[in-house]
């Protein structure tokens, strides 16, 4: 017999999706939301499996509602070394 949760409950808040969800909704490759995620540029997602990624739906759509969370942060110049030139 399953048991349900009461509606309203934290059960019923959080819903997961698929990587290929994150990416059509952002219309991005998979490779693009890898490199994404690498440099902290989304919200990393939740292991369900050693091949099972999910996201919470609210953390991408709060990913997507917030230009400032959007916006790929400046690069920084490298490091020059002080060499003597010959």
């Amino acid at each position: 017999m399953k048991r349900e949760a009461p509606a309203g409950t934290a059960a019923d808040a959080i819903e997961l999706i698929t990587k290929d969800d994150v990416c059509g909704r952002l219309k991005i490759s998979p490779w693009t939301l890898d490199r994404k995620i690498r440099r902290g540029e989304f919200p990393k997602p939740l292991w369900l499996g050693a091949t099972t990624p999910r996201w919470r739906l609210s953390e991408v759509e709060a990913w997507q509602n917030d230009p400032a969370r959007r916006q790929r942060p400046a690069p920084q110049a490298p490091r020059r070394k002080d060499r003597d030139r010959r």
